[in-house]
């Protein structure tokens, strides 16, 4: 558990959701040993591709997981770097000790392209290599992403500077991992269009 609720949201009689365990209220489902007994390369460490990656082998399969970076998580890694967001770093151990105990051959550091497919024989594929943060056009390429300034990949300065047209693209710009990015710099300066009145603004402590 990482403590996120979102299973107290979505409860629906006797069945609720997992935002971690896909699972849950499902604990009675067995799992069926695969008729017919695959190599697969799952490309992507986060939580959907170590998911995929122990299932797989749980059920017989032979399973390698690659990960461009040095450690598994993905960008649930990243969500536990914030102050009282260690919990998440819970779900990514707890992933990582199922990868571990189902026999899947992990390789990180690895890029998967054309050539390592060609010199590898794999029967099926998984991606689970994630997205990338939307960058809208009006910032013209400026600016950074809130997982570099987490990750210490990207240095924001003192001052921050969120352009925006109106309080409906703010509150998409605001979102939670960008609210955390922020409290790193000392001062967060809203700047808006004119036509913004500063009154809708929600002011911050």
């Amino acid at each position: 558990c990482i403590g996120c609720t979102d299973c107290i949201g979505r409860v629906k009689g006797p069945v609720t959701h997992c935002a971690i365990n896909p699972s849950c209220s499902r604990e009675t489902v067995r799992l069926k040993e695969a008729k017919t007994k695959k190599k697969i390369l799952v490309v992507g460490g986060g939580p959907a591709g170590m998911h995929a990656a122990a299932l797989l082998a749980q059920r017989g399969h032979s399973v390698v997981l690659a990960e461009k970076e040095r450690n598994l998580g993905g960008n649930m890694q990243t969500a536990g770097i914030p102050n009282g967001k260690e919990d998440f770093l819970l779900g990514v151990k707890s992933l990582i000790r199922s990868v571990k105990l189902s026999g899947v051959q992990v390789e990180c550091n690895i890029m998967i392209n054309e050539e390592y497919l060609n010199t590898h024989s794999f029967d099926e594929v998984i991606l689970a290599s994630g997205s990338v943060p939307i960058k809208p056009s009006f910032l013209n390429g400026f600016g950074v992403s809130a997982i570099d300034v987490l990750k210490g990949r990207a240095v924001t300065g003192r001052n921050i500077v969120v352009q925006t047209k109106d309080v409906l693209m703010m509150i998409q710009l605001m979102s939670i991992w960008a609210m955390e990015a922020l409290l790193i710099p000392i001062r967060f300066i809203l700047h808006c269009r004119r036509s913004l009145k500063t009154r809708n603004l929600i002011p911050l402590p």
